[in-house]
C-alpha cells in the first residue's frame, strides 16, 4: 500500500468506525434483548397450548426491595458520574489539541 494513501486512509476510517461501533454495540443488545422476549413468549405459548395457567412471575418477575426495574441508583450514580467524566475528558482533550495547534487542525 502507498504510503502516502494511509495517513487519509486512516483519516477517514477512525471517525467512521467511532461513529458506527456505537450503533453496532446498540444493535446486539437489541438483538439480544429481543431473543429473550421471544424465549418468554415461546414459554407463554408452551403454557398456553397445554391448557395450563401462565404463572404471574413469570410475566412479571418481582423486583428485590429498593430497587427500581432501570436498577439500583448506586449504579444509575456511578453511570452517570463515568458518563460526565468521559464527556469532560473528551471535550478538554479536543479544546487542548485545538489551543495547542492554533486551531490549524480545523484550517487543515
Amino acid at each position: 500500500m502507498d504510503l502516502a494513501i494511509q495517513p487519509k486512509l486512516a483519516g477517514l476510517l477512525i471517525p467512521i468506525t467511532a461513529l458506527l461501533l456505537p450503533i453496532f454495540i446498540v444493535g446486539i443488545v437489541l438483538y439480544f434483548k429481543q431473543r429473550q422476549r421471544e424465549a418468554l413468549y415461546d414459554t407463554v405459548k408452551h403454557f398456553a397450548d397445554r391448557g395450563m395457567p401462565v404463572p404471574r412471575e413469570l410475566l412479571d418477575p418481582p423486583q428485590p426491595p429498593g430497587q427500581s426495574a432501570l436498577g439500583s441508583p448506586r449504579f444509575r450514580a456511578i453511570t452517570l458520574i463515568g458518563v460526565g467524566i468521559g464527556l469532560a475528558l473528551l471535550f478538554g482533550l479536543c479544546c487542548a489539541a485545538w489551543w495547542l495547534t492554533d486551531g490549524a487542525a480545523l484550517e487543515a
